[in-house]
């Protein structure tokens, strides 16, 4: 038996381990190759319901925007959703700059 450290200490709770979708299955969250449109709209609703009761949608989302994430639904964002939201605050940037 080997003397391991755990991977993360025991006083530390990570925002995932408190998230609503820590036993939902993945595939809800992210679109398989060949999804047509209808399934990938009932597919993300479904997940953003999911995410509509979870307590750490906020930090969840933000660690998607932080790592630019470019697939699956996090913080209740679907990748178009956070390439948007990226752009706006892009522009807002820019402008607060020039201003």
């Amino acid at each position: 038996m080997g003397n391991h450290a755990p991977a993360q200490p025991c006083a530390t709770t990570s925002w995932r381990d408190r998230a609503a979708c820590r036993h939902a299955d993945p595939e809800l969250f992210f679109a398989p190759d060949d999804e047509t449109e209808q399934a990938r709209a009932a597919r993300e609703a479904a997940a953003k319901a999911v995410c509509s009761d979870c307590p750490v949608v906020s930090d969840c989302g933000d660690f998607a925007l932080g790592r630019r994430a470019k697939t699956g639904i996090w913080g209740a964002l679907t990748e178009r959703e956070r390439e948007n939201l990226l752009r706006r605050i892009r522009r807002a940037r820019r402008r607060q700059a020039t201003a």
